[in-house]
């Protein structure tokens, strides 16, 4: 078994409290593990894409989860898509600091961004109908305070 992809997808499930929670601590420290997990998952997808040689399939496999079994695949093409969303995460967690210097929540930011960052890694490692919900629902959560404030603020100007 590869547990390379396994852990690919639970390290941004299990980091994303620990972020909560230590950014209620310390917000310097909390901005350090989340671009530490952003990094360092970026560096495992670049491991795993490597390793992929060709069409040679990786399989994580876990036969008695929910009742089917987990079969989580990685060929050429996941790893390449992986890496890709890895990336994007990457360069977003690390801009993300400057960008919301003047945003209140940040705690809620980093903690819906690393779920959805192990949703999407999730989708594209095969497990599509497992992990759709968990992509889209976090997702969401991160739109609706920003469109609800560009409502708001659209009233505003038209009074």
């Amino acid at each position: 078994m590869n547990y390379l992809i396994f852990s690919l997808i639970l390290m941004p499930f299990l980091a994303a409290p620990c972020s909560y929670l230590l950014g209620q601590k310390t917000k310097p420290s909390r901005d350090l593990f989340f671009r530490f997990i952003v990094i360092s998952e970026f560096l495992l997808a670049l491991l795993l894409f490597i390793q992929t040689e060709g069409t040679q399939q990786r399989i994580f496999s876990l036969p008695g989860v929910c009742g089917m079994g987990m079969y989580v695949t990685s060929d050429g093409f996941r790893s390449i898509y992986t890496v890709i969303a890895s990336l994007m995460w990457m360069v977003t967690g690390l801009f993300s600091r400057e960008y919301f210097a003047h945003y209140r929540n940040r705690n809620r930011y980093y903690l819906f961004q690393l779920i959805t960052l192990g949703a999407t890694v999730g989708c594209l490692a095969h497990l599509l109908f497992r992990n759709w919900e968990m992509l889209v629902t976090p997702g969401w959560h991160l739109l609706s305070k920003r469109i609800r404030w560009l409502i708001i603020r659209l009233r505003n100007l038209n009074k």
